[in-house]
Parts: structure tokens; sequence; C-alpha cells
């Protein structure tokens, strides 16, 4: 799905999806570009909100599976 990055931090990212529905924990792949990289880190769903204007908003959990 399409979603639009919020944030991204050393612990995960901030996504606004207009997808609801998702599992808590669900491991699901996150890709996008930074700076002109691109990057494909597994990531876990780790809460799920609507705003009071009615967006969307997950947070992720970088997974274990990235650590070299």
């Amino acid at each position: 799905m399409k979603s639009t990055l919020q944030n991204v931090a050393a612990g995960g990212a901030g996504v606004e999806t207009s997808e609801t529905g998702f599992l808590k924990e669900e491991i699901v792949t996150l890709a996008f570009q930074y700076e002109g990289e691109e990057y494909t880190l597994k990531s876990k769903i780790v809460w799920e909100k609507t705003s009071d204007n009615g967006k969307q908003y997950l947070g992720f959990q970088w997974a274990d599976e990235n650590t070299p």
C-alpha cells in the first residue's frame, strides 16, 4: 500500500495511511526513500490510531531481522 512517511527514527517509523485493520505485532516490509537512498526494512506494527480529522496512522518498530 502507498503511505506517507511521517517520521523515521533509530527504533522505527510512523506513517499516515488510508488502510486499516492491521494486526498488532504483524511483521511487514516497509520500503521508502530517504535522502536519495532506498531502504527496505522488516518492521513490526506496534500501534494504530485514527486522528480527530479521520486520518489513519501506524507506528512501526524495526524488526530484529534487520540487524547484521
